[in-house]
């Protein structure tokens, strides 16, 4: 029986070519996952600027909106709502309204009037 291997060498190593190919498949692989952390960061950091802003604003507006309320700057120019005014105060306010429009009347007119009332 002859010996069939005598033709066929044993390989003991890698070759350089193949040595290159591992190599820059490595880099590669490595360039894209730190690519990925990269814009991973910059996308963390934007987000982070961006909720400090919203909450920014929204400190702001709330202050400015209570600031603004508390000097009397509101949607309603009557502070007690007409729906929850009781008859007393109703009343008190057109007592108050015909009296003080009867003394612009008596102050600012040049004959006496006779007042009912």
């Amino acid at each position: 029986m002859k010996n069939m291997t005598k033709g066929v060498t044993v390989q003991r190593g890698m070759t350089l070519i193949e040595l290159m190919i591992a190599s820059v498949l490595g880099l590669v692989i490595t360039a894209a996952v730190v690519q990925i952390v990269i814009t991973s960061n910059r996308t963390a950091i934007l987000s982070d600027n961006l909720a400090q802003s919203q909450e920014t604003g929204r400190f702001v507006i709330g202050y400015l909106s209570e600031a603004l309320r508390r000097a009397g700057y509101t949607n309603n120019p009557d502070p007690i709502p007409p729906l929850r005014r009781s008859v007393r105060q109703r009343t008190t306010t057109g007592r108050m309204h015909q009296q003080q429009q009867q003394r612009f009347r008596r102050s600012h007119s040049d004959q006496p009037q006779l007042i009912c009332g």
